[in-house]
């Protein structure tokens, strides 16, 4: 019997090692989309879409970013060389500001492109940064 015991138990032991996926595998890629705003007015989340991958948490429409605070929205696939990518559209204020990003499957380096309109008050302005979790596109509001 106990010999039946420790066999089962070397099993499972080589069941778990084989079959599940390795922590590093379970982390796959991730993106963020960082929106700091620094002015006086709410940001607003007009929309959201990806192209590739999941939300983490869904930046929903009507949300909105608080005077002097910050939101962060990350883009997560599961797999290590999946392919993300998506757009976020935010209204700070009466403008408008359409932010993209794609970071293709095996490649190296995200991209990304933002673009604006009629900022009374506001200045918006955009950067990628690269840190230890990925890639963040940081998206900076602040007053004129």
């Amino acid at each position: 019997m106990r010999r039946l015991l420790t066999f089962a138990a070397a099993l499972v032991a080589l069941f778990v090692f084989f079959a599940l996926p390795s922590a590093d595998a379970q982390m796959g890629r991730a993106m963020s989309v960082l929106v700091n705003n620094g002015s006086n007015i709410p940001v607003v989340v007009t929309g959201a879409s990806l192209t590739g991958g999941v939300w983490e948490q869904v930046p929903a429409p009507g949300f909105a970013v608080a005077p002097r605070s910050s939101a962060q929205f990350v883009n997560r696939v599961g797999d290590p060389s999946g392919g993300l990518g998506g757009n976020l559209m935010l209204s700070p204020g009466a403008g408008y500001v359409h932010a993209t990003w794609s970071w293709p499957a095996y490649q190296q380096q995200p991209g990304a492109f933002m673009s604006s309109f009629n900022m009374a008050g506001v200045f918006v302005g955009w950067s990628m940064e690269m840190g230890p979790n990925g890639p963040t596109l940081v998206i900076n509001v602040n007053p004129m």
